[in-house]
């Protein structure tokens, strides 16, 4: 089986995005795509209503994702809830322990691989 993992994030907006908080979501992109080679995915979505976000994240495994949670200032934290707030985050695939224990605390539903494949 794979080591990597993959996160599904919704977000409840607190408001309709702002320029402001676009262009802070489009350097925090930016900057994961730069810093961090073992995030492979890490694409943001809107909804039709404008109301709601949903990231799909993919890492190469258990360090990636804890070096992408480490990058999240306290700073950047407090604006992210200016924007709004986690509704639910599914984790596909298997943490170790330490990380399976973060995620849950934090509200994550894990759901181990059972079968298929990647192309």
């Amino acid at each position: 089986m794979s080591t990597a993992l993959s996160l599904i994030v919704n977000i409840k907006l607190n408001g309709p995005l702002t320029a402001e908080s676009r262009a802070m979501l489009d350097a925090m992109t930016s900057g994961v795509e730069a810093n961090e080679p073992d995030t492979l995915v890490y694409d943001w979505f809107l909804s039709e209503d404008g109301l709601n976000v949903c990231v799909l994240e993919r890492y190469t495994d258990t360090s990636a994702v804890v070096t992408h949670s480490k990058a999240q200032t306290p700073e950047f934290r407090e604006k992210m809830a200016t924007i709004g707030s986690m509704e639910s985050m599914i984790v596909l695939g298997e943490p170790d322990e330490p990380l399976a224990g973060m995620l849950k605390k934090g509200g994550a539903t894990i759901m181990a691989p059972l079968t298929g494949f990647y192309r």
